[in-house]
């Protein structure tokens, strides 16, 4: 198998935002009203959510930096762009087809998506057994739209204050 090559040049902060990907995202109800609406539970999610950001950055750096010594370098770089490109490129031609892209993007969407299930079922889940039950659920559910209909807005979150949605 050849190494792939890029045909440009990327700027180091495109490079770099390719080899890492993107920080791991917030449910979109999560997002929208800012985590829990009780300062003391708002204040402990936006703590978890930081220690997931932080570990995801170590965990990202610690993938970039082979050799450990706390840098990354030009070598490191084009090291973790070979793999990303042989990742991508499922039949080893040393060429990155639309269709190997698009497979390689829905995979990583669909294991982020499966992540932000995980994620929230946890957070249903009252008891603590591993498994969310229908009462669980329904509480869950009905909390969230508590906390939306004490929102100034009227219980519209930004992108329906933006776009009228």
């Amino acid at each position: 198998m050849r190494t792939p090559s890029f045909p440009h040049r990327l700027s180091g902060t495109l490079l770099l935002a390719f080899l890492v990907g993107a920080a791991p995202a917030l449910s979109a109800a999560e997002a929208s009203r800012g985590g829990p609406a009780d300062p003391a539970a708002r204040a402990e999610w936006r703590a978890e959510r930081q220690a997931e950001r932080e570990a995801y950055r170590a965990e990202r750096m610690a993938r970039l930096d082979l050799n450990g010594d706390g840098t990354v370098s030009q070598a490191e770089i084009d090291a973790a762009a070979a793999r990303r490109a042989a990742e991508i490129d499922a039949d080893g031609d040393g060429v990155i087809s639309a269709e190997e892209l698009l497979a390689w993007r829905e995979a990583r969407m669909a294991e982020r998506r499966r992540q932000r299930v995980e994620r929230a079922l946890a957070r249903m889940d009252a008891d603590g057994d591993g498994v969310v039950s229908a009462d669980e659920f329904a509480a869950a559910a009905a909390a969230r739209m508590l906390q939306g209909q004490s929102r100034p807005s009227g219980g519209q979150g930004r992108h329906q204050r933006r776009h009228g949605g």
